[in-house]
Parts: C-alpha cells; structure tokens; sequence
C-alpha cells in the first residue's frame, strides 16, 4: 500500500465546504406525509405544472416528486424517457421510489446552476438515470438512501457523487474536475456501500473525511469496485485530523492511496489484498466518459458474487455471465465495475449430419442393391442392404403372389429373411417384393420394393 502523508491538500480547502452544503440541503424538514402510496408519472423539457401527473397527462418533476412526497413512503415517480429534465431547484426524495422505465433509455436530469440535481434522504430510491451539473456543486447528495444504475457526471468542482449513509449499485461516478465519490465531513457517523461502482476523479477516485468529532468514525465498503483518481493524485485517500475513517474493498481495483491527517484511526485495505486488484481497468473510451470494459480488461470475471449485489449491470444486462460462455451455461463471475462485459455466444447448433449422443437411435434404412428374375424358370433371386446410421440387427422380407379374379389380396406378412433371399416356382402372374431392416431404433418405415412379372 503506497502511504503518502501531506501537509496541505488542495482537494480539503474545496471539498469540505461542498461536503457541508450538502448536508445544509438535505437536513431541510421534509418529513414524509402519512398517505396511500401512489405512482406518478414526470416528463422532460420543462414539464406541465397544469398537469395531473398521471400516466399519459405527466408533470415536471418537482411536482411530480412533491406530490409522491406527500403520498409517503411506498410512493414512486416514473421518469418518462424522452427530453431532459432541468428542475430549476434540487429535487428531495423522501422515502420514495424515483427512477426511469424499465426497459427504456435511461432519463437525463441536468442539475441547476450551483445546486443539486437530487438530494436523497429516508431511504429513498434513485434509479436508471443520467445527472449531470455544469455548475460547481455535487450533482448528487446521498444522505440516507439507496442509488442503483445512475450515470453521474460532475463537469466541474463539486464531486460526482456526495454521500452519507448510502447504498450505490452498479453506478458511474465520474468527477471531470473532482472526486468520483467523496464521503464523510459534519460531526456524525456514517456508512457507506459501493457495490459495482465506477468511481473516476480527475482529483481522488474515492475520498473519504473522518467526523469532526472524537471517537467518531465514517465507515465506507467497498465490493466489486472501480476506483481510479488523476494523475496527480490517489485512487483512494483517507483523512482526518480528529475521528476516524476506514475505507474497506473486497475484489475491487485501485492502486494508488493516501491516508494523511492527525487522526490515528484511519485505514485503507492495502492494494492488492482480500481479492483487490491494481492492474488497471481497460475501458473502451474512458475520455468520452464510455466505461464499458473490454474483453482484455483483468476487472473482467475478477469480482465477487455475493446477494447483495444487483441482479442487473448499468445497462440493465444480467449480472454475473462468463467471458467465455458455453452452449450449457452463460453463467460466470461477476465483473468488477458498474458494467458486465457482454461476450458473444458460441455458435450451438449442431452439423447438420450430427447425431447427438443422448439422442434416440434412428431406425435404418432399406436399399435392394439387384434383383435377377428367371421368368422362363419361375425364379427371382433379390440381393438388398440397409443404409442410415445405427445397427441392423436383422431383414424380414414378403412376397405378395398374384390371386385369382374377383379374389382378395393376401395380407403382406413379412418374415425372417437374408440376403440374398430366392423364390421358385412362381406361377405367371404379377408379384410384389417388400424387404425392410430393423434395428435398435425399429423398423424401416419405409421397405425397400420391387415389382416384376412372370409372364403366362
């Protein structure tokens, strides 16, 4: 574990005070009402403040999070996909479901200047969206909630993800100019979970705050996660200079950490430890913000699968599938980061010619190879053999003899039979010839015939 203490940051001075906003914000009362949980319905550009938030009639945003609000808990918003959604003030979820369609784009919500996009708080939902802020403040503040499958971009001071007591899941944190995640600061305790989480800062990837308090401590637990900070800085910092702080990681990938402050009870798993990783991760186009992992990234099939991650990745692919799948099963590690590299399916079908082992075996055929007729002796002599696949284990062959007119004709009767099989003393007449094979997989259903005469 790299340990590099310092005496001054650049990033404390900046980030402190946007950590303290954020609790100013979501320390606002907004206690949930007692009401019948309800599901409303937020549309983009604008919205209709007339509207009646309903499906088909929907809202803006604020309204439509205002009045879920006041339903209580148990209430949601549906974020129908289509323009962005520009609230012109932090939107405050308490206690609610918020998040896009399943199955659709997931929504875009640009935060107002110099504020929040969303404040989340008892135990509030956000899921399947986008937030972005082109002011300085964080775009999203977690004080106690859960965020699952969000792309967060902070394009300049503020931090992409400011949280407190929170849960974040298959989530992008991406600071342009910041930390990806920043936790901590205020004089109470906190905990945090990051489960497949993308935490890039152009500062710190992860940075944690101890409390400003005395035998205090902030807790962040990490699983399956990304951590990557700039250049000049750390993949994962600590600090504090009076409580505590521990940032613990299981399977996930960093390489680069700072603890540093007076506080004596500071922790960092060391890098590479308890399943961790330090090689770096290979994304497909990290400047462009595209963090979809390549085939040849070593994050791939290198996380834990445990319950509490989420069932599905970012892009609402199931977790958990191999990189080199098979016609049996898909199935494999689950990857460290917020996406699961989608690998192509092997070709399953089988050879056109192919007999699966476990199948069935197939009845065989039946070819008559030649036929010699001796009309003037009143023979015919047949030589025959069987084509298909498996074991013919035996012939039976049947002759059909001309009968008499105005008689019925006889039954065919096939019997045991070889090749070749001769017949004599035929009587002039017309006559039939039938010969099929059996085997393990039955009769041919199909005998192989010949028809010939003796003439009178």
């Amino acid at each position: 574990m790299e340990v590099r203490v310092r005496g001054v940051r650049r990033a404390t001075g900046r980030t402190l005070p946007v950590l303290l906003l954020g609790l100013a914000l979501l320390g606002l009362g907004l206690a949930p009402a007692a009401s019948a949980a309800a599901t409303f319905y937020a549309r983009g550009g604008g919205g209709n403040t007339k509207a009646s938030c309903a499906q088909g009639d929907e809202c803006n945003l604020q309204k439509a999070v205002k009045e879920a609000n006041a339903a209580g808990p148990g209430s949601s918003v549906v974020m129908v996909s289509g323009p962005e959604f520009t609230p012109s003030s932090p939107v405050l979820l308490v206690g609610i479901d918020v998040g896009g369609e399943p199955g659709a784009p997931r929504p875009t919500v640009v935060a107002p200047a110099e504020e929040e996009a969303f404040g989340i708080r008892s135990e509030a939902n956000l899921h399947d969206v986008n937030v972005i802020n082109e002011g300085s403040n964080t775009p999203l503040a977690v004080n106690e909630g859960t965020v699952e499958r969000a792309f967060v971009e902070s394009k300049n001071a503020g931090a992409a993800c400011l949280l407190f007591d929170a849960v974040l899941i298959d989530t992008v944190c991406l600071g342009r100019k910041a930390d990806g995640v920043l936790m901590g600061g205020s004089t109470a305790t906190y905990h945090v979970y990051l489960h497949n989480v993308d935490a890039i800062g152009s500062v710190d990837g992860i940075q944690v705050f101890a409390p400003l308090e005395a035998g205090k401590e902030n807790r962040l637990e990490a699983t399956n996660t990304i951590a990557v900070g700039g250049p000049t800085f750390d993949d994962v910092s600590v600090s504090g200079s009076i409580g505590g702080a521990q940032a613990l990681f299981t399977n996930s990938d960093y390489a680069s950490t700072t603890i540093f402050g007076a506080s004596k009870n500071l922790t960092i798993t060391p890098a590479g430890t308890n399943g961790n990783i330090t090689a770096p991760p290979q994304f497909v186009a990290a400047s462009a913000g595209d963090f979809h992992q390549l085939a040849t990234s070593p994050t791939v099939d290198a996380g834990l699968t445990v319950s509490t991650n989420g069932e599905l990745d970012l892009d609402r692919n199931p977790r958990a599938l191999s990189a080199h799948p098979t016609c049996d099963s898909t199935a494999g590690p689950t990857d460290i980061g917020a996406y699961e590299l989608v690998p192509p399916l092997p070709s399953c079908a089988p050879p056109p010619n192919e007999i699966r082992k476990d199948a069935p075996p197939a009845a065989p055929g039946t070819t008559l190879r030649r036929a010699k007729i001796d009309a003037k002796a009143g023979t015919a002599t047949f030589t025959f053999t069987f084509t298909g696949s498996g074991q013919v284990t035996g012939f039976a062959c049947e002759l059909i003899r001309p009968h008499r007119k105005g008689g019925k004709a006889k039954k065919a009767k096939f019997a045991s039979c070889n090749s070749p099989k001769a017949y004599t003393h035929l009587t002039p007449g017309h006559y039939t010839f039938k010969v099929e094979a059996g085997g393990a997989g039955g009769v041919d259903p199909t005998p192989a015939v010949r028809k010939f005469r003796i003439p009178g």
